[in-house]
């Protein structure tokens, strides 16, 4: 009987899936310099995800429950701030190419 009213509690909340980049991607990340840097995670399936660094802005759909896209190349500098949006938005500061 407790099974049951917990499954019902549950099946009640709202379900909220966000967009999640891979956990590598944070704020003071160091980035490779001199070649594409591939951004990825997980996402509702369907969702459109924005990624923007800079002045580069990259879209996809997520497939499979996971998204990826590739930025342009980049010599060493910085801080950049990476932008990650879906249902909702991350953003993440400080990060150096180097």
């Amino acid at each position: 009987m407790h099974k049951l009213v917990l499954c019902l509690a549950l099946s009640v909340l709202p379900v909220q899936a966000k967009v999640l980049p891979h956990p590598l991607f944070t704020d003071g990340a160091v980035l490779q310099r001199d070649c594409s840097l591939p951004v990825w995670g997980t996402a509702d399936e369907g969702e459109q995800v924005t990624v923007s660094l800079g002045d580069q802005v990259v879209r996809t759909v997520t497939r499979d429950g996971h998204w990826r896209v590739s930025l342009q190349a980049r010599p060493a500098g910085g801080p950049y701030t990476l932008t990650i949006q879906g249902e909702n938005k991350l953003t993440f500061n400080n990060l150096m190419y180097g």
